[in-house]
């Protein structure tokens, strides 16, 4: 028992262990975890939580395509293809990289830049810090390229090593999840991190651009309205830079973003004109040259001297674009004759002087941060081959420990703040300079330009159809807090303190290195009263129109209770007013919680229903593609009762995207993607997703069957996993052999111990579905047709239900069975593959025996059928049990003078277990033919029509 503070002290701790027992392992999980709610935070069951519209709508995720490099021209380009491959997201998470953050002053320059005291070479060395950042950088991406990115050191360092290359790669020996589909690698491109990392802030109090890429948009106290847009999204970016900014990979050819010609043009002018005139450039004043020395005015004047008049000639042309194409007024210059005459321009005698310190400086720069880089790359092998694995308290640990808290406590602050984002703080509750117009791109994190996030937000809407936009923020604001008021007067109100965490002995024996984490080394800053800044950041988001949170690194806020009476105490305090904000600014409870599985967290969520269950989906990790899936699904036996769990993103062209695609078909959890631009599979999305952008979502959270409870699906070599859930008139099991990889607790990162593992079989039965096995006990029928609750129960029953009969189909085989609860059909499953099975209750009226599988072509086919209704043609329903048949003989009657009234949502092959064929079907566009197999009773036809979704009546 720990309480989180080494103050906080007792002998004795009331309501701390709960114990019951029952029959039912989930509804006795159900029970007890309520109990400890109640006790320990006061959450309600999220069966009396409302449940976000979001939930039912495709998302895309910003997070595994740009990382902190998003921006708002990166928003455009990855909803623009994935919308014209017919999967159009509805939802939008924003991830981390929106907002205004910094590290502390003393390390926003380089070292070099810190230790001379002459002020000429001082400016020199500040001129060329990026030469010092950009070798460190490259050095150390090196050392990084082979980390595990699951590992402590590989998620710090994820900006480093992401690399399309590296997936591919590392997935090459697995012959389980050897990719099918090639991934294109972009080209090798050096890391722009110099300004982004450390460098001059946005002055936010500057005039408005005049680059505006909205017509008719207005602020009022409602939020923004528009009627047309201009983007011109071919301008702000060379080709070059676009490849950089995005760590996500290549843009598509023909796409509204890509360059054009002219472009393409101007930056080999441009890249010939910098290998030639650099010095002469360098050393003239007043030139607009974009370095860590030059102002923001400066930059921002050569941006738009030298981009031309694109988006200003827009407007002036009020043109606007549609979501297939956009107008392209970017004014060209000959680029090559006005370098050529730069080239022949003498320096001035006076400046010869300062450009041959310039020179000096950036040679200097370059060779310390080589230096520097390539013993943090030493440094790193060190840690990675000798620390990370070793065990807690031995002398590794405790070496690294007394090194990092003592004499290398400021370089390992360097290395933090120069390669990832956990040591830096909120500067401010607004945007960044990447959102100051619907085209400003990861270069524009610096600019001039005040932040206009509400037009970015317009356009989104506008263009592409966006239902939900949710933006990231952390539980403290950002990873390491917020900045004091002595550093950032921006942010002086919220009166931050920074407070060093401490991690408890528990935490520190399962992951050592809390003891060298960026909140311990770096410390978080605290808000004295979080109320006051949430309602800032929400209420802005919600006056620029995004409408939901996804609120990450909770558990970091815990870990600050160290030196604040303790992490249950401070995480209340936190969400408390985290709750408030959002039911006050967010009103239809649009908030995912996010790395929040102490139950300091979990058990505070009174009214938030969303929350993530596992860790990050790692796509350039093999071996943790399959522990995502079973923590998942584990997970959600506890937090299930509480939210309903969201197993985060995944990557649609994958080597292992199939099997995550067959999960979140089967989780009940929102759908959503993090491909980059261009990069994904709409064969297995159209399995997900609806032409609308909506997703055919099961009702309750997925849990391992009561069979997996007690097994190692993933080390046993010997066990499927079985999930299951509920859809409004039927059943799901989601079938996965994902053995082979698996956390290791000594070495602390997912580990692969079989590369290729055996194909395994195991049974399906109907008593899988806990609602199904429950009927049959009581000698109840399953009665369906709910849209939600625990047991899906129904007022709105269909015909009569028999609990002994079900028609089963298994979409990897197409086999279609009907079985009586506890009959089983067996599944056979190569190593690393799935199996999505359709559990479809039968239905009869007289001798007539219905099951409805639904649309096979999309993994959860049930979920298709919104509405089933099998009644004589007078209107009158039979629930004459004695009429009822076994098996799946003919019935007797040629004729019944029946009908079944489906609802379908979706285009497709529909299918039907039918003992009769029917004499007509009908839908929406009149008569439909059929196939019907009188020795199997397989129905198959295939739907279409003008509506998504449509009546279908069956007649016999």
């Amino acid at each position: 028992m720990e309480s989180g503070d080494p103050t906080v002290l007792g002998s004795k701790w009331e309501n701390s262990l709960y114990i019951a027992a029952g029959p039912d392992p989930f509804i006795l999980i159900e029970k007890a975890v309520a109990a400890a709610a109640q006790l320990s935070g006061g959450a309600q069951q999220r069966q009396d939580k409302r449940q976000p519209d979001s939930l039912d709508w495709f998302g895309w995720c910003t997070w595994d395509a740009y990382y902190s490099k998003v921006s708002a021209r990166g928003l455009h380009e990855g909803l623009k293809t994935l919308s014209d491959g017919g999967t159009p997201p509805k939802l939008l998470i924003i991830d981390d990289g929106w907002q205004c953050t910094d590290v502390d002053v003393p390390l926003r320059k380089p070292m070099t830049s810190r230790m001379l005291m002459i002020e000429e070479m001082r400016e020199s060395m500040e001129g060329t810090q990026d030469e010092f950042i950009d070798a460190e950088l490259e050095w150390l991406a090196r050392g990084a390229k082979d980390l595990p990115p699951s590992s402590s050191a590989g998620s710090a360092l994820q900006n480093l090593s992401a690399d399309e290359e590296v997936l591919e790669k590392e997935y090459e020996g697995i012959p389980r999840l050897k990719s099918t589909l090639k991934i294109k690698s972009k080209p090798k491109t050096k890391h722009q991190k110099g300004t982004y990392r450390r460098g001059r802030r946005p002055d936010r109090s500057g005039p408005s651009s005049n680059n505006s890429s909205i017509l008719n948009a207005s602020a009022s106290t409602t939020g923004f309205q528009s009627e047309a847009f201009d983007l011109d999204l071919t301008d702000q970016q060379s080709w070059d830079e676009q490849q950089v900014s995005s760590l996500s990979g290549d843009f598509l050819e023909g796409s509204v973003l890509a360059p054009s010609q002219a472009q393409q043009d101007r930056y080999e002018s441009r890249s010939a004109e910098a290998s030639s005139s650099a010095l002469s450039r360098r050393t003239q004043p007043g030139n607009g040259v974009s370095s860590a020395g030059s102002t923001d005015s400066e930059r921002s004047a050569q941006r738009g001297g030298e981009e031309g008049q694109g988006l200003g000639e827009s407007e002036e042309s009020g043109a606007s674009i549609s979501r297939q194409s956009a107008s392209n007024t970017l004014a060209t210059r000959d680029a090559g004759e006005q370098a050529a005459a730069r080239v022949q321009e003498p320096i001035p005698e006076e400046q010869q002087g300062y450009s041959l310190m310039w020179l000096v400086s950036a040679v200097t720069q370059r060779l310390a941060g080589g230096i520097i880089g390539l013993l943090e790359a030493v440094l790193l092998k060190f840690y990675q081959y000798v620390v990370d694995p070793a065990e807690p308290g031995t002398w590794p640990i405790r070496f690294f420990t007394w090194a990092a808290t003592g004499p290398i406590k400021s370089n390992l602050l360097e290395f933090y703040a120069s390669s990832g984002d956990f040591t830096r703080r909120l500067t401010s509750v607004k945007a960044n300079g990447k959102f100051s117009s619907p085209s400003a791109g990861a270069q524009d994190y610096w600019t001039e330009e005040p932040e206009r996030l509400g037009d970015v937000v317009a356009s989104l809407r506008q263009l592409w159809g966006l239902k939900h936009i949710y933006c990231w923020h952390g539980l403290a604001a950002y990873w390491s807090g917020v900045a004091t008021g002595k550093d950032e007067a921006g942010v002086a109100k919220y009166d931050a303190r920074i407070m060093y965490a401490l991690p408890t002995p528990g935490l520190a024996e399962v992951e050592p290195s809390m003891n060298w984490n960026p909140s311990v080394v770096a410390g978080i800053g605290v808000v004295a009263n979080p109320a006051t800044l949430y309602n800032d950041m929400h209420s802005y988001l919600a006056a620029s129109g995004i409408t939901g949170v996804k609120v990450d690194c909770q558990a970091g806020v815990g870990l600050i209770g160290s030196a604040m009476g303790g992490g249950p105490a401070v995480a209340q305090q936190y969400h408390l007013a985290l709750e408030e904000s959002i039911k006050q600014h967010f009103p239809t409870n649009d908030c995912i919680n996010c790395m929040c599985h102490s139950t300091e967290n979990f058990y505070r969520f009174s009214d938030t229903a969303v929350a993530r269950v596992s860790d990050d989906f790692y796509p350039r990790d093999p071996a943790s593609s399959s522990p995502h899936l079973a923590a998942c699904s584990y997970n959600s036996l506890l937090m299930g009762v509480l939210i309903q769990p969201d197993w985060d993103m995944f990557h649609s062209k994958h080597p292992a995207a199939a099997v995550h695609a067959a999960a979140r078909a089967v989780s009940g959890a929102a759908v959503y993607v993090s491909d980059s631009p261009g990069k994904h599979d709409f064969d297995i999305l159209k399995q997900l997703v609806l032409p609308d952008g909506s997703v055919l979502r099961a009702l309750l959270p997925g849990r391992p069957t009561l069979d997996c409870l007690f097994v190692d699906p993933l080390r046993d070599a010997q066990s499927l996993l079985k999930v299951w859930n509920m859809n409004k008139y039927g059943g799901v099991v989601g079938v996965f052999n994902i053995q082979g990889s698996s956390w290791s607790r000594s070495r602390r990162q997912f580990i692969i111990h079989d590369d290729s593992p055996p194909p395994l079989t195991t049974v399906v039965r109907p008593a899988d579905i806990p609602l199904f096995s429950a009927s049959q006990a009581s000698d109840e029928q399953p009665t369906l047709g709910s849209n939600g609750g625990q047991s899906a129960s129904s007022s709105s029953s269909n015909g009569s239900s028999s609990a002994q009969q079900f028609a089963v189909y298994n979409n990897a085989t197409g086999d279609m069975r009907v079985l009586g609860v506890q009959d089983e059909m067996s599944v056979w499953l190569a190593g690393g593959t799935s199996a999505v099975l359709t559990v479809a209750p039968m239905i009869q009226y007289q001798g007539l025996k219905v099951a409805v599988i639904g649309l096979v072509n999309m993994l959860n086919s049930g979920g298709a059928i919104l509405g089933c209704n099998l009644q004589s043609v007078s209107g009158t329903k039979s629930t004459d049990q004695s009429r009822l048949q076994s098996g799946n003989g003919s019935s007797s009657n040629s004729s019944t003078d029946c009908k079944l009234d489906l609802v379908i949502k979706g285009h497709g092959t529909l299918m039907l277990y039918c003992n009769d064929r029917p004499q007509s079907v009908s839908a929406d566009l009149g008569d439909f033919p059929f196939d019907h197999d009188s020795a199997t009773g397989r129905l198959t036809m295939s739907l279409a029509g003008e509506h998504l979704q449509q009546q279908v009546v069956f007649r016999w």
